[in-house]
C-alpha cells in the first residue's frame, strides 16, 4: 500500500493537489482512499491531505503513520508532527529556496525524523511495504 501525506496551508493547493492525485490513481484502476484536515476554515491555517493507494480494497481507517511519501507546500510546516511520519524510506518533498543541507539539518534536528535523503530524477523509488503499520488496519 501506498501512503501520501500532502501538507500545506490554507489556499496554498495541497487539499486540491491530494484530490487530484487521488482522482488519478482511481482513473489508473488503483483502489484509493483521501481524506483531509485542516483547522479553522480560512487561508494561511494548515491544512494536510492523505491518500492510500493499493491494488485492493483499503480496509484502513487510522491515520497514516509511515508515509511512503510527504509533500510539504511550506517549509515552516516541516516540523516533528508531520516527520513523525517519515522513515529511511519515505520520500521528502519541500517547496523552499532553502537548500538541501539547511532542511536535512532542520530535520536532524527534530527527534522525530530519522534521516533524509535526496533523491535524483530518474532513481528508483523505494518499494511501497504492504507491512501493516498500525494496529487498526485491516486486510480482509
Amino acid at each position: 500500500m501506498l501512503e501520501i501525506v500532502i501538507q500545506g496551508r490554507g489556499g496554498q493547493g495541497a487539499q486540491t493537489a491530494g484530490n487530484l492525485l487521488a482522482a488519478t490513481f482511481f482513473a489508473a484502476g488503483a483502489h484509493v482512499q483521501s481524506f483531509a484536515t485542516y483547522g479553522g476554515a480560512r487561508r494561511g491555517t494548515p491544512v494536510s491531505s492523505f491518500i492510500r493507494v493499493d491494488d485492493r480494497p483499503i480496509r484502513v481507517r487510522c491515520d497514516i503513520e509511515r508515509a511512503d511519501a510527504i509533500l510539504c507546500f511550506d517549509a515552516t510546516l516541516l516540523d516533528g508532527r508531520l516527520l513523525a511520519a517519515a522513515d529511511e524510506r519515505t520520500l521528502i518533498v519541500v517547496n523552499s529556496g532553502r537548500s538541501r543541507d539547511d532542511l536535512a539539518a532542520r530535520c536532524r534536528a527534530t527527534a522525530s525524523c530519522r534521516s533524509m535523503r535526496s533523491r535524483s530524477p530518474g532513481a528508483p523509488d523505494s518499494a511501497a511495504s504492504s507491512t501493516p503499520r498500525c494496529s487498526a488496519r485491516s486486510r480482509a
